[in-house]
């Protein structure tokens, strides 16, 4: 069985989520960069398939629900990422050390 990979973005105009599924369709860099996005960095949106689109999380801060609705399956194996440390011991100098 292959892996599976469920990134999200936020459509800005409509509001509303858009997922990307490497089950149905290719996930290219393209996809990613949709899903970076974010207005509080200062990191532009950028546009696929015609639409503008943000990171994921000004929708959904960890889309499980998503995931849970991809597949009918019970067991699942999900893997998230806090990109937000708890504790720093040196304060970052620039927004790629955050």
């Amino acid at each position: 069985m292959r892996s599976r990979l469920i990134i999200t973005a936020a459509d800005i105009q409509k509001g509303e989520p858009v997922i990307f599924d490497s089950y149905k369709m290719d996930i290219d860099a393209d996809s990613i960069v949709a899903c970076a996005g974010y207005p509080f960095y200062g990191i532009q949106w950028s546009t696929k398939d015609g639409r503008y689109l943000w990171d994921g999380s000004l929708l959904s801060n960890t889309p499980m629900l998503e995931a849970i609705n991809a597949s009918p399956e019970y067991n699942k194996r999900f893997y998230i990422v806090d990109v937000f440390p708890r504790e720093q011991k040196e304060l970052p100098i620039n927004m790629v050390e955050v």
